[in-house]
């Protein structure tokens, strides 16, 4: 009976490990929403960070990061696109930015002596 069970018990795990989902965390502050998109595995795939402010032209360069508690990135003198968009280019981050499904994923914007910090949840 105990071999039947550990058996059962070691398939729900596969079953449930293959099962994974890619995720998303979102999140908006007044004058910014950003977007973070993991795979299946949790590995970190995409970020996005998008201006909804009133005065896009005041933006100029800006900085900004991502720190979640096992990881961060952050881009210095970042630029939006004719969007209001900027897509951190994640090319060359460690393979270890793996984001655990309830992470506290916190972004800060910097830009013409602003200051504003959003928190992502899925």
């Amino acid at each position: 009976m105990y071999k039947i069970f550990m058996a059962l018990l070691l398939s729900l795990s596969i079953i449930t490990a293959c099962n994974s989902e890619p995720q998303s965390f979102f999140g908006e502050s007044n004058n910014w929403k950003a977007e973070l998109n993991t795979a299946s595995d949790g590995k970190v795939e995409g970020f996005v960070l998008s201006y909804i402010g009133s005065d896009m032209q005041s933006v100029g360069l800006f900085d900004a990061g991502v720190h979640a508690g096992n990881f961060g990135f952050n881009s210095n003198g970042a630029e939006l696109n004719s969007d209001g968009n900027f897509v951190f280019d994640l090319d060359g981050n460690p393979n270890d930015m793996i984001v655990k499904k309830n992470s506290e994923i916190i972004t800060t914007i910097e830009w013409d002596g602003h200051t504003e910090e959003i928190t992502l949840n899925n």
